[in-house]
């Protein structure tokens, strides 16, 4: 079924299920959330098996698995926040871009390749990698309409049009330009 705004407040993941990726801190945090909120979890891994084992219990969770592109976008669109609590290794944080570019309130961990896209309290919340405190205060806040979410997420969209493919060309093509007028 294609999700919808209208199902009540939803945090996504999307992503490899391991563990620098943070997904057990995220269902660790989910535990700290109102009781109406869904977790939606896209993707699979090493740890999919034990992390469905070990939050058995916790029924908000909605197992997405691998989910196409397409469906990847209509989750964006349906869901009430992007979360990505990976604790670290990332180099760069696309996606981060995508949920921008949906137009989703982001909540991610504060490390070097997402801090490279998304700037702390501009158009993206972000938290102390492995803090499920942390997390669950932020996507708490974010859930309830605070700290600018509105604002965040419309600096977040023009944040990810200057990583657009389209203004990344004309940026290059300036400085071509710029080289062959010089010699």
């Amino acid at each position: 079924a294609e999700p919808s705004p209208a199902a009540g407040p939803t945090v996504l993941f999307v992503g490899r299920h391991e563990e620098r990726k943070g997904l057990r801190v995220l269902l660790q945090a989910s535990e700290r959330l109102p009781a109406d909120v869904r977790i939606w979890v896209g993707g699979d891994g090493d740890e999919t098996l034990s992390l469905k084992r070990d939050f058995a219990g916790n029924d908000r969770i909605e197992w997405l698995g691998r989910i196409s592109g397409e469906e990847k976008r209509a989750r964006l669109a349906g869901a009430s926040v992007f979360c990505a609590p990976s604790l670290g290794g990332e180099s760069f944080g696309i996606v981060l871009l995508e949920a921008m570019s949906a137009g989703i309130p982001i909540v991610a961990s504060d490390i070097t390749g997402y801090s490279l896209v998304a700037r702390a309290g501009s158009d993206a919340l972000l938290t102390e990698p492995g803090n499920p405190d942390a997390l669950a205060g932020a996507l708490s806040a974010v859930l309830a309409g605070g700290h600018g979410v509105h604002d965040r997420v419309e600096r977040g969209r023009q944040r990810a049009n200057e990583f657009s493919m389209e203004t990344l060309a004309d940026v290059y093509t300036e400085m071509y330009e710029r080289v062959l007028a010089t010699g």
